[in-house]
C-alpha cells in the first residue's frame, strides 16, 4: 500500500513540473525550479611559475585555505666551481632589484683565483712558439724567483695575446711569469710571458622573485650545483608567500584554468569558484499566478534528488522579473535558501508558496525577532 502511495505522489510531482504551477493545498501554489548560482569568483596566483600538483577538478568542493597547486621555480646553477662570496638576497626579494643594486643575487670566487695576461712577444725565437692554442696546458715560473712554479691552461687567444688560468701554484698579484710549453721549462719551449692578476668573482643575477637560496656564504660549490631558485613576478610588498596557490574562498569549483605543466603568471585565474551562499532556486511564474506570489514572500523548497524522502527547507522570493521570458506569459523568478552539502547545481526542486496559516506564523516570527 505504501509503495502505491509513493508512486502516486511521484506522479503528482511529475505532473506539477510538467504543467508549471498547480494548486498544492488551498491558498498555495507550486512551481518547478532548478538550483542555480550567481557568478563565480576567481582564485588567482600570487606569483608565477609552472603549475604542478594540481589537486582539484571542476565540480568538486573546495574550502578556504585549501592548496590548489604548487608552482615550480626556475633554478639558477653554478657555471663553474668555486666559493660563494656575497649573498645579497633572501626569499621574497626581487631578484631584479637586488641584481640592479649589487650587480648580482650572489657571487662565486672561482676555484682558480689567478689569471695571466700573456703575449708571445717574449717567446723563444722559434716559429712554433709564436702559435698558442686554447686549452693547451702550460708550465709557469716566476721571473723573480725560479722556485715559484705552477701550471695553467690557455683559456683565450687574440692574435699574439692570450690568457692563462693558473690551475696550480701560488703567485703574487703583479708577478711576471715565464710560460713554457714543456714541463722541463727549457728556454726553447718558452711561448711567452705574462702578468699575474686576480680572477674576478662571477656574478649570478636573476629575474622575478627569489624563492629559495640553497647555498651559504663561504660554501664551496661545483659546476652544475643549484645556487638559488626564482619565480616569475614579484610578491605583493615583497612579502614572501611561498610557491603554493591557496584558495581564499569556500564553495564549488566551476572550472580549473591551469593544468600540470602549464605556465602561470602572477594574477592569472587558476580556478573559478561558486562561493558558499550564492546558490538560489530559479523558477518561472505564469502571469495567471502572479497574484499569489511576490518578492519578499516566504516559501518552502522541496528537493527531488532523494526518491522516497521528502527534504524541504525554508526560502524567500528575492526576485520576480518585470519582463516576460522570451515574449511568453511567464516571468523568471528566484528564491534564496541555505544550501547544505547535499545540494548540487542543476538539481530540480519544487517551490511552494506558504499557506495562509504558515505565512501568518512566519510574519509573526519575523515581527517578534525585530522587536527583540
Amino acid at each position: 500500500m505504501t509503495k502505491w502511495v509513493n508512486r502516486v505522489l511521484a506522479l503528482f510531482l511529475m505532473l506539477s513540473m510538467a504543467f508549471g504551477a498547480c494548486a498544492y493545498s488551498e491558498g498555495q501554489l507550486a512551481f518547478d525550479g532548478t538550483v542555480a548560482a550567481d557568478e563565480s569568483v576567481s582564485v588567482t596566483a600570487p606569483i608565477g611559475g609552472t603549475a604542478e600538483n594540481v589537486r582539484f577538478i571542476a565540480g568538486q568542493r573546495i574550502e578556504e585555505g585549501d592548496v590548489v597547486m604548487t608552482l615550480k621555480p626556475e633554478e639558477v646553477k653554478a657555471t663553474e666551481s668555486g666559493t660563494v662570496r656575497g649573498i645579497f638576497a633572501k626569499a621574497g626579494d626581487s631578484a631584479d632589484v637586488i641584481s640592479s643594486r649589487y650587480g648580482a643575487v650572489l657571487y662565486i670566487e672561482p676555484e682558480y683565483v689567478y689569471t695571466l695576461s700573456a703575449s708571445t712577444s717574449n717567446a723563444y725565437n722559434l716559429d712554433e712558439n709564436k702559435f698558442v692554442h686554447t686549452g693547451e696546458i702550460v708550465y709557469l715560473t716566476c721571473t723573480d724567483n725560479t722556485n715559484m712554479k705552477g701550471t695553467g691552461v690557455i683559456t683565450a687567444v687574440d692574435g699574439s695575446n692570450y690568457s692563462v688560468e693558473v690551475t696550480e701554484g701560488t703567485f703574487g698579484i703583479g708577478d711576471t711569469v715565464n710560460i713554457f710549453r714543456s714541463a722541463d721549462r727549457l728556454s726553447k719551449s718558452r711561448i711567452g710571458r705574462g702578468t699575474v692578476a686576480r680572477v674576478n668573482p662571477v656574478a649570478y643575477a636573476g629575474s622575478g622573485s627569489v624563492y629559495r637560496v640553497l647555498v651559504q656564504e663561504g660554501q664551496f660549490v661545483n659546476a652544475g650545483d643549484v645556487l638559488f631558485e626564482t619565480l616569475p613576478g614579484t610578491y605583493d610588498g615583497y612579502y614572501f608567500m611561498g610557491n603554493t596557490v591557496v584558495s581564499d574562498v569556500s564553495g564549488v569549483i566551476e572550472s580549473v584554468n591551469a593544468g600540470n605543466g602549464q605556465t602561470v603568471n602572477k594574477g592569472d585565474s587558476v580556478l573559478n569558484v561558486y562561493p558558499d551562499g550564492c546558490m538560489y532556486i530559479e523558477f518561472t511564474v505564469n502571469e495567471m499566478d502572479l497574484y499569489g506570489i511576490k518578492e519578499g514572500d516566504g516559501v518552502e523548497i522541496e528537493f527531488l534528488w532523494n526518491e522516497g524522502e521528502v527534504q524541504r527547507t525554508k526560502g524567500e522570493v528575492t526576485f520576480i522579473s518585470l519582463i516576460s521570458a522570451n515574449d511568453s506569459a511567464e516571468y523568471t523568478a528566484r528564491a534564496s535558501f541555505e544550501a547544505d552539502e547535499n545540494i548540487r547545481l542543476g538539481m530540480t526542486a519544487v517551490v511552494y508558496t506558504l499557506s495562509e496559516d504558515d505565512a501568518k506564523e512566519t510574519n509573526e516570527a519575523q515581527e517578534d525577532f525585530f522587536e527583540e
